[in-house]
């Protein structure tokens, strides 16, 4: 794995429709809230996957990695991780590139559940992690800071926890309600 300027790497042409396609896609979070130091720390662990161009020494064609070498260009980041593949197969690239992001959809937390998982990532995370994430906020708590970093309400954050069976709220309860 190589520190390269990101002035050096550009996508690989045939990788164009899949960069777009990538690019346009609406996240559930504001990952630009974050530090560049945080996001150039979390991007040592996705490096950015690149061929040598054949045409420029010294330059790279990325094929994987898209949102992340963006998201460093956003926060004025200069150097991406990356790893250097020997590949010269332009269908073996095009393979690889939409198969990594065919895979990491699937993978990708359903709709229903997505607040609920970056709450319980926040909520989890150890404090020091909590206390770098709410640097931009006025609480550390889980809650407020998925709301922030997804542009989400409380409660739609909230929405996303499973309802207690068999309890009644305490509105219920005041009410006279029974179960």
């Amino acid at each position: 794995m190589e520190h390269i300027s990101l002035d050096h790497i550009s996508i690989h042409p045939a990788a164009i429709p899949l960069f777009r396609l990538v690019s346009a896609r609406n996240t559930q979070g504001q990952s630009s809230l974050l530090t560049p130091l945080l996001v150039e720390k979390s991007q040592s662990l996705s490096p950015i996957h690149v061929v040598k161009a054949p045409l420029k020494p010294g330059h790279y064609l990325c094929f994987s990695g898209f949102q992340h070498a963006a998201l460093l260009r956003k926060l004025e980041v200069k150097n991406a991780w990356s790893i250097i593949h020997e590949m010269r197969d332009e269908t073996a690239i095009l393979e690889h590139a939409w198969l990594s992001e065919i895979v990491n959809q699937l993978g990708a937390a359903h709709r229903s559940e997505a607040l609920k998982g970056v709450h319980d990532l926040i909520n989890l995370a150890p404090k020091t992690m909590r206390r770098l994430l709410a640097k931009n906020c006025s609480s550390g708590s889980a809650m407020t800071l998925t709301e922030v970093l997804t542009g989400e309400s409380r409660s739609a954050v909230r929405n996303q926890f499973p309802k207690p069976v068999g309890r009644l709220s305490e509105l219920d309860t005041i009410l006279g309600k029974e179960e």
